[in-house]
């Protein structure tokens, strides 16, 4: 074994071709690796670049050693796009997820990548390329002020796809003239990333206080902002200034507009949970649209969770599918009371099964019911794709947690023979007698 390891590590002292040394660089014996990587920085060919780059963080030190020794080698010599296409694999050791103390290695190699690379270089790639590789032409130009921070941020914001660089850039506002700052948080103001957008409006309601009324118009257009913290932004400055927010969100509601700033007040004004807005929340409940509908039943459960039984029957009659599903939410997880017989009668008169099925789970025997009649109703096909069998499977495996029995009824419904050939069909694999042994160990 020790001579083959030894004839391993002298061929990767040798090797000369990209493929032999990228084979010994990978070889599960540190040993090998480190000879591999010594062999390339005695080669300091810059096309054996990426071997290099892949084993900078290896887990043996003198590997990792050698690697860095070997980058340093071909650094100078490496053709630009090659150095940039391996540049986040070369400073991926930031931030503390490198093995070992990687700081004195990088404080080496970031100043003669910056001399490899050159600043417009760092900068146009931090502007047009992929997300990965501008986030580490930032990092460079941050850490080493190769750009006035107005034109690092400008530049961040002006990509706006990365919500990690354009968060990093609107914190960084506050190091660009204080009569430039404004600009900046507006241009943020403009992201699509929810989070960035709440920084961007708390910096600039906290930095410009001499623009009042620009500032509270600011902060009014962002009560309806679709991220929640930035509507809690704009609410707390807007109290500080005596501004009623809540009567605000109840004009936007009287003047109508669109169904997502509908959505936004009604989700409000139940934050707010002031019982005098009862009434109007009330009022959308018959809306046309449909997440206007559902966000008016959600708001008057906020406001009066008291009311969840008469709730969750309007949401049940709902014609719409999403709105039934709150149905069944205030049923399952907020202990809403409807009959089951109700929720059956309307969720099968609508074609709703795949919902009747999901409520039907928590009633032992109601549930292997609705699986025995829609078997027998529907094709092998229908089934399928309702998940028939997929549910007895679970009905079965759960038998053992029920307690109580079936209603003579369900227990004559359920031994009958039509039902029980239709159950057995269902996962025939399981087997007549077993299926029959089972259901009649737990019914009456």
């Amino acid at each position: 074994m020790l001579n083959y390891l030894q004839a391993l590590v002298r061929a990767a002292t040798t090797a000369t071709s990209f493929h032999d040394l990228s084979l010994y660089a990978a070889d599960s014996s540190g040993y090998v690796r480190e000879a591999a990587l010594r062999q390339c920085a005695q080669l300091a060919d810059p096309e054996l670049l990426p071997i290099v780059a892949e084993r900078l963080n290896d887990w043996v030190p003198e590997v990792r050693a050698a690697a860095r020794e070997a980058l340093l080698t071909m650094l100078l010599a490496a053709p630009k796009p090659l150095l940039m296409a391996h540049l986040p694999l070369m400073l991926r050791l930031h931030g503390g997820t490198g093995r070992g103390d990687s700081a004195a290695w990088l404080a080496t190699l970031e100043p003669r990548l910056i001399e490899a690379l050159g600043t417009e270089v760092l900068a146009d790639q931090a502007r047009h390329a992929d997300i990965v590789t501008a986030r580490a032409c930032v990092g460079l130009l941050r850490r080493y002020r190769l750009l006035a921070p107005s034109l690092l941020v400008e530049l961040v914001l002006g990509r706006g796809d990365d919500i990690v660089l354009a968060h990093a850039a609107v914190q960084q506002i506050v190091e660009v003239g204080v009569d430039q700052q404004r600009p900046f948080y507006t241009m943020a103001l403009r992201s699509h990333f929810g989070a960035v957008r709440t920084a961007a409006l708390a910096g600039l309601l906290a930095s410009d206080e001499d623009a009042p009324a620009a500032n509270q118009a600011v902060a009014i257009a962002a009560l309806t902002d679709s991220q929640s913290s930035a509507r809690y932004v704009a609410r707390t400055y807007l109290a500080a200034c005596g501004f009623d927010a809540r009567a605000h969100y109840r004009l936007l509601l009287g003047q109508g507009g669109m169904a997502k700033a509908a959505q936004i007040c009604l989700t409000e004004i139940a934050s707010l949970r002031d019982p005098r807005d009862v009434e109007l929340v009330q009022s959308l409940v018959g809306d046309n649209r449909v997440m206007v509908r559902l966000a008016a039943l959600a708001a008057w459960f906020k406001l009066v969770a008291a009311d969840k039984d008469r709730i969750a029957r309007v949401a049940l009659g709902d014609a719409a599918p999403r709105v039934r599903k709150f149905a069944a939410t205030l049923v399952r997880r907020y202990g809403a009371y409807l009959p089951f017989a109700d929720i059956a009668r309307q969720l099968d008169k609508v074609g709703d099964l795949a919902l009747l099925l999901r409520m039907a789970e928590s009633q032992q025997w109601h549930w292997l019911e609705w699986i025995a009649r829609l078997s027998m109703r529907l094709d092998h096909e229908q089934a399928l794709e309702l998940g028939l069998a997929a549910s007895l499977g679970k009905w079965l495996a759960q038998t053992q947690i029920w307690y109580g029995n079936a209603s003579a009824e369900q227990a004559a419904y359920l031994c009958s023979e039509p039902v029980r050939n239709s159950l057995r069909a269902l996962l025939p694999h399981v087997g007549l007698a077993h299926l029959q042994r089972d259901l009649e160990m737990r019914l009456v």
